[in-house]
């Protein structure tokens, strides 16, 4: 649960960050970009029911690395 929360909150700070991005209605584009990206490298490659899940070391990291900019 805890980790799933995490998770929730590291796409809504790409979101926010998106939005303020930019102005207006690109502001929402570049946001819902930020998301899509977001939620496609995480379910490829992080996902516990992923195909193409990483091998652990790499996962870790690829968890760091979006928390981190999250």
């Amino acid at each position: 649960v805890l980790v799933f929360s995490l998770e929730l909150i590291m796409l809504y700070a790409f979101a926010r960050y998106g939005y303020f991005l930019g102005e207006g209605i690109r502001g929402y584009f570049i946001s819902g970009l930020f998301l899509v990206i977001a939620i496609s490298i995480w379910a490829i490659w992080v996902a516990p029911k992923s195909a193409r899940r990483l091998p652990m070391p790499f996962q870790a990291f690829l968890r760091v690395l979006m928390f981190g900019l999250g």
